[in-house]
C-alpha cells in the first residue's frame, strides 16, 4: 500500500471477513524473461454489482474506465454500464479469459486482449497479423467499438469498422522480466486516452511503457514514470495500417 499512496493512488475496499486478499505467485525465465503467473483471487472473488455501485460516483467522474476479469463477471459488466451511461471511455481486458455474456461486447469502447484470450473469446488461434485481424473481426461483429490485441513483440493490433493499424513493440534494452508488461500497455493505453491523445499516439504510449517495464524487474515496481515513457516515445516509430 506504501507505493500505492508514494503514487498518489486512491484505494476504496470493502473489507471481507474470514477471506484473504488475493495471492499471486510468479515464475520467471531467467533466461528468456518470459513468466507463468498462479492467482488465488480472494477477496476480490466476493465483489458484487452493489460494490460497484457504492463507487459510481467515482467512475462518472472518470475520463476512462478500466477492467478486467479477477473479480466476476457481472462486477465488471456493472461497471461498464456505468461508464456508459456517463460518458466515460471504457476499457475491457479480458483477463483471465473466460466466456463472457453477449451483453458485454457493445459496453466496450475498446476491447484489449492478448493473443490467448482473443482466440479463446473469438474461437481464431491467433498466432499471426493476419488470424489476428480475422479475431478482431469476430470480435468487433459481437459489438466492441475497437479491438485491440497486444501481440508481444510483434506490438498491438488496433482494429475497427474502419481501418486495421499495427503500433510497433518498443525495445528499451534487454528483456529480464516480462511481469506486468500487457497491464503496462493497458495502462499507459488508458493514461494516453485520458491525457486527450490521438488512439494510436496512446497505443505507442502503451507499447513504450511496456517496452520499458520489461527491462525491469517486478510488476508494479518496474512500472516508468511518464518522463520516462514521453522521453522513449521520441524513438518510438509510428505504426502502419494493417
Amino acid at each position: 500500500m506504501a507505493l500505492w499512496r508514494d503514487e498518489g493512488i486512491c484505494s476504496k475496499a470493502r473489507i471481507v471477513n474470514d477471506e484473504v486478499t488475493g495471492v499471486t505467485s510468479i515464475f520467471v525465465d531467467t533466461r528468456s524473461g518470459n513468466n507463468s503467473i498462479c492467482v488465488y483471487p480472494g477477496a476480490s472473488r466476493h465483489m458484487t454489482r452493489d460494490d460497484i455501485d457504492t463507487h459510481a460516483s467515482d467512475i462518472a467522474a472518470s475520463a476512462v474506465f478500466v477492467v478486467q476479469l479477477e473479480q466476476p463477471v457481472q462486477a465488471a459488466v456493472r461497471g461498464l454500464e456505468l461508464a456508459k451511461k456517463n460518458g466515460v471511455i471504457t476499457i475491457l481486458n479480458p483477463a483471465p479469459a473466460c466466456a463472457l455474456p453477449d451483453d458485454v461486447f457493445p459496453l466496450c469502447d475498446y476491447l484489449l486482449p492478448n493473443e490467448t484470450e482473443a482466440s479463446i473469446l473469438s474461437g481464431i488461434e491467433v498466432n499471426s497479423i493476419e488470424s489476428a485481424k480475422a479475431a478482431a473481426h469476430v470480435l468487433l461483429a459481437k459489438g466492441a467499438a475497437n479491438v485491440i490485441i497486444t501481440l508481444g513483440e510483434k506490438g498491438a493490433l488496433l482494429c475497427n469498422a474502419d481501418e486495421a493499424y499495427l503500433a510497433p513493440a518498443f525495445s528499451a534494452g534487454k528483456c529480464i522480466d516480462t511481469t506486468g508488461a500487457g497491464d503496462g500497455f493497458t495502462g499507459g493505453f488508458a493514461a494516453g486516452l485520458s491525457r486527450g491523445l490521438h488512439v494510436k499516439e496512446a497505443m505507442r504510449f502503451g507499447a513504450a511503457l511496456a517496452g520499458i517495464s520489461v527491462t525491469r524487474h517486478g510488476a508494479a515496481v518496474s512500472m516508468p514514470t511518464a518522463a520516462e515513457i514521453e522521453e522513449a516515445m521520441a524513438g518510438l516509430p509510428h505504426g502502419s495500417a494493417g
